[in-house]
């Protein structure tokens, strides 16, 4: 990393106990602090959480389930709180390697962007293993996106790793930011409404035998109306 920084990653989870105790030891090798933000896990991931002895991480529990956006917008307001330079958004289930973590930082400083997403797309090996219904459901939304915002350069939207700018996401309005899995799709558009400068960098992608909670066909196709929405 060429400058250090005070970053603070924010970790939305729900039913991840597999998985959430080693991403959040192997992101701490790279932030300042972590939010996790429990959507009211079903299995043993508050449990594992609430074992955790350690003052960077903050725990946040929801009361009731926000879904992925209501969950980051919580969690963007108490990263928010302790003043970071860059916030970095990555998902509890290991699809995404830590270790990515110092080229996210970099690109967004020495490009002297606001946003930065990872891209799949860019990774063949991440592609050819990435299940079809995936690779179909985000040609949708992917083009859905581009029309709506104007924005033809960012080809992974879908994508849930991402750094920050603080400065930037201080003057992002969360209420015009989805409550759900379109979360990462209105985090795009908002900040190109906002003239923010956003760029992609590839990562690789890890797929397991896991079953993803989002209906990826059925939610690209639910996002039509949504990106209509925002048209108007």
């Amino acid at each position: 990393m060429s400058v250090q920084k005070n970053i603070v990653a924010v970790i939305p989870a729900y039913n991840e106990s597999n998985t959430i105790v080693h991403i959040i030891q192997e992101v701490l090798t790279y932030c300042s602090k972590i939010v996790v933000v429990n959507d009211c896990s079903t299995d043993e991931t508050k449990e594992l959480l609430e074992k955790l002895n350690n003052d960077k991480v903050e725990i946040i529990h929801n009361i009731k389930n926000l879904g992925i956006g209501g969950s980051m917008k919580l969690g963007f307001k108490r990263a928010l709180k302790t003043n970071p330079d860059i916030v970095i958004k990555i998902d509890a289930d290991g699809q995404h390697k830590p270790s990515d973590i110092p080229f996210f930082i970099d690109k967004l400083i020495n490009e002297d962007l606001s946003l930065v997403k990872g891209n799949r797309f860019f990774d063949i090996e991440s592609l050819e293993n990435m299940p079809k219904i995936k690779v179909f459901g985000n040609l949708i939304t992917t083009n859905l996106q581009k029309i709506v915002s104007g924005n033809y350069k960012v080809s992974d939207p879908n994508n849930g790793f991402l750094a920050i700018r603080s400065s930037s996401l201080k003057k992002v309005n969360f209420k015009h930011l989805h409550n759900d899995y379109f979360f990462e799709n209105s985090l795009t558009i908002v900040f190109n409404a906002l003239n923010f400068k956003i760029g992609e960098i590839g990562i690789e992608t890890i797929y397991n035998d896991e079953k993803s909670s989002i209906p990826v066909l059925k939610a690209a196709l639910q996002m039509i109306p949504v990106f209509i929405f925002f048209l108007f």
